[in-house]
C-alpha cells in the first residue's frame, strides 16, 4: 500500500509542476513615430514638343505628345479624413492658337482621381491634376502625358522666332 501512495504521489507531482511555480507578468511601453512625408519627382527634367511642318496647304499642325514618369511617396495623417493632392500649374505662354493638355495616371495609386488639364494662353491657373491620394510609395510609368497642338483645326498656331519655355510646376500638398 506505501508503495501505491508513493508511486501516486510522485505522478501527482510529476503532472502538476505549474502548481508549484511562480507566475508574474510585467507591461512595456512601445513609441512610435510616423513622420509626414510628401515626396514627388517628376522624372525628366525637359521634355521637346516641337511641331512639324504641315505637309500641304490647308493643313494645320498635328499634335506632338511626350510621356515621363513620376515617382511618389506621400502618407496622410493616421485615422484622419483628408488625402492629398497633386496641383499643375503653369509659367510661360503657350503661343497663341495653342494648347497644352497634361493627363495624368493614378496607377497604382488607390483611390486617386486624375484629371486632364488643357491650358492656354499665358500663365494659366493652378488647378488639381490629381486628387483623393492617401499612403502610397510608387512609380507611375508613363504617368505623365503632354501634347501641344492647335486649340482649333481651323486655327493655325502663332509661330515663334525661338523656342518658347514653358515651366510646368506639380505641387503635392493636403486635399482640403
Amino acid at each position: 500500500m506505501n508503495k501505491k501512495l508513493l508511486a501516486l504521489s510522485l505522478a501527482a507531482i510529476l503532472a502538476a509542476p505549474s502548481a508549484f511555480a511562480a507566475t508574474g507578468s510585467d507591461n512595456q511601453t512601445v513609441t512610435v513615430t510616423v513622420p509626414e512625408v510628401a515626396l514627388l519627382n517628376i522624372v525628366d527634367a525637359t521634355e521637346d514638343l516641337s511641331l512639324a511642318i504641315p505637309g500641304a496647304a490647308g493643313d494645320n499642325f498635328t499634335p506632338t505628345t511626350a510621356t515621363t514618369d513620376y515617382k511618389i511617396s506621400a502618407n496622410t495623417e493616421s485615422g484622419g479624413t483628408k488625402k492629398r493632392k497633386i496641383d499643375v500649374s503653369v509659367t510661360g505662354t503657350i503661343p497663341t492658337g495653342g494648347t497644352l493638355t497634361i493627363t495624368p495616371l493614378a496607377t497604382g495609386i488607390t483611390g486617386a482621381t486624375p484629371a486632364a488639364k488643357t491650358l492656354t494662353g499665358a500663365n494659366p491657373t493652378a488647378s488639381d491634376l490629381i486628387t483623393g491620394i492617401g499612403n502610397v510609395a510608387n512609380t507611375v510609368t508613363d504617368g505623365i502625358t503632354y501634347s501641344f497642338g492647335p486649340t482649333s483645326p481651323t486655327e493655325m498656331i502663332g509661330y515663334t522666332a525661338s523656342p518658347t519655355t514653358i515651366t510646368v510646376t506639380y505641387t503635392l500638398s493636403v486635399d482640403s
